[in-house]
């Protein structure tokens, strides 16, 4: 009994290792990916910009400044509403990831509570496993060196 107590202690010991483990990692991307999303609303908000180039282009190209075939066609309007409507997208997908590890962090730090809980409750059978399996060794003792002593010794002995 003792020794199965002891087994799972040490199992119980095994799983919150890798629990903390995974916590660790989990609170790791936790901490990135607002920057991510930062950048990205940074990014959006540059592309806004654009949109004031994009007009002074136009309206050069419109009073015959610049001539249309000069234009890169990245600095197009449609070009401009595609990246911004990127830009938009992965903000709106890195916001997911984000609620998704906070729920998944919420969760190890759950599963991480009661492996420690867990841990705690077989550690305490294993302390009184461990106190049974010493009383019985030290009552096997007694009854040993009691068997061991003539009837003289015992009458002395009282």
């Amino acid at each position: 009994m003792l020794e199965y107590r002891q087994a799972v202690v040490a199992v119980f010991k095994q799983q919150l290792e890798a629990k903390e483990a995974e916590k660790a990692l989990l609170d790791q991307y936790t901490k990135q990916l607002p920057e991510v999303s930062n950048q990205l609303n940074s990014l959006l908000q540059d592309s806004q910009k654009l949109d004031e180039f994009v007009l002074q282009v136009r309206l050069r190209i419109d009073d015959g400044s610049l001539i249309e075939a000069d234009v890169s066609k990245q600095f197009s309007a449609t070009a401009v509403d595609e990246l911004r409507q990127s830009f938009t997208e992965q903000q709106a997908n890195i916001a997911e990831k984000i609620e998704a590890l906070k729920e998944k962090v919420t969760a190890a730090t759950s599963a991480l509570d009661e492996n420690k809980k867990g841990l705690i409750d077989a550690e305490s059978a294993q302390k009184t496993a461990q106190e049974r399996y010493d009383q019985v060794q030290k009552r096997q003792g007694l009854e040993r060196d009691y068997a061991k002593k003539s009837l003289k010794q015992l009458h002395v002995q009282n």
